[in-house]
């Protein structure tokens, strides 16, 4: 369980310094389907959203 636990932390921390890096670029996106709007966070947004 420790490994997981240091992996997932490990994944969180590449993930906010690539957020830092590329500020406005589209982190993730999510297309609802047909007659949806697509969702998007981008690396900005995802930094801010993180847990301190």
């Amino acid at each position: 369980m420790e490994n997981l636990t240091y992996r997932n932390a490990l994944f969180a921390q590449t993930l906010l310094k690539h957020a830092r890096i590329n500020g406005g670029k589209t982190a993730f996106s999510c297309y609802g389907g047909p007659g949806a709007s697509e969702a998007r966070l981008d690396c900005a947004g995802l930094e801010e959203s993180s847990p301190a």
